[in-house]
């Protein structure tokens, strides 16, 4: 199986705090092929230029490509439509993460309660 990363599951793992992730969230990390939306390295990016981390988003992205064979996947055509028909969020990031994962077809491993409440691909 595949398993989306959301952006804050990409920096605890970078950032090596793994306590913030749940058991159920470790297991999927450690049995399952790990992908990322270039969306959420660039709101990592994002995070960085107005001081939320101090971790730039394609230092995050080799760190983790090669720590854990995390894969990207880039925003298609298709992704941005599918985006454009989710309503229950206004926020960018958060609407192409959802779209990626539609498109691809994975679970969206997420802490996020907003996309856990709406999204029934997303666990945690």
């Amino acid at each position: 199986m595949t398993v989306y990363l959301d952006t804050h599951i990409l920096l605890w793992l970078y950032t090596n705090k793994l306590s913030n992730l749940s058991k159920d969230a470790l297991r999927l990390i450690e049995n399952n092929d790990l992908i990322t939306g270039e969306i959420n390295i660039l709101e990592l990016e994002y995070m960085n230029e107005i001081g939320r981390t101090n971790d730039r988003g394609l230092d995050v992205y080799r760190f983790l490509n090669s720590s854990f064979n995390l894969k990207s996947v880039g925003v298609s055509s298709e992704v941005i439509f599918k985006a454009m028909n989710i309503g229950w969020t206004r926020d960018l990031f958060d609407r192409l993460t959802v779209a990626g994962t539609m498109v691809f077809g994975t679970k969206l491993l997420t802490k996020d309660s907003h996309i856990l409440d709406n999204f029934d691909l997303a666990v945690w």
